[in-house]
């Protein structure tokens, strides 16, 4: 049976922004290519949640999927039935900086 996902504000906007940063360095079809992909792996997770890598060194509960195609990971907390997008960063990114501890 599938699985539910939503995600967060910052999980929404570190899409809308690599989307808009693709759209200017690479063209609209690969903008849209990159938002169809996303968002099917959003839907495989919730329906597979265990297939990501438990990152409980970067919060408690995290886990992360890889996007090798665009270089991202999907940063998600599992949930009854689904999970929970918390962020989509770039591999390149410090991903320490974005779940520290404030």
């Amino acid at each position: 049976m599938p699985g539910n996902y939503s995600l967060s504000e910052r999980a929404l906007s570190d899409v809308i922004d690599f989307h808009q940063y693709l759209i200017e360095e690479n063209g609209l079809a690969t903008a849209e290519r990159f938002i169809t992909g996303i968002f099917k792996k959003f839907g495989l997770l919730a329906t597979f949640p265990g297939m990501g890598r438990e990152r409980g060194d970067l919060s408690p509960g995290l886990y992360s999927f890889p996007d090798l195609r665009y270089r991202r990971s999907i940063f998600y907390e599992k949930r009854i039935n689904g999970v929970f997008i918390a962020r989509v960063l770039g591999s390149y990114q410090d991903h320490d900086r974005f779940f520290a501890k404030e």
